[in-house]
């Protein structure tokens, strides 16, 4: 469950607001996975579809995880 944003256009694509500062078709997909991103109880359930990408994160971000937009 997502529970801050960083970024406040990241905030805007979840509420279903149009960001002037991202191109719209990136904006349907992002607004998809975070929405997935929301609704995950677990990793595992990010793991699926593969298109995600899901990986672990190393160095200073070691314990976060990504997955991919695009």
């Amino acid at each position: 469950m997502i529970q801050s944003f960083a970024c406040r256009e990241t905030e805007r694509v979840f509420k279903r607001e149009i960001s002037r500062k991202l191109p719209q078709d990136i904006q349907r997909l992002a607004m998809r996975k975070l929405w997935m991103l929301h609704a995950a109880k677990d990793l595992g359930e990010l793991r699926i579809p593969p298109s995600n990408h899901l990986e672990a994160l190393k160095g200073d971000r070691k314990g976060q995880y990504s997955i991919r937009i695009t």
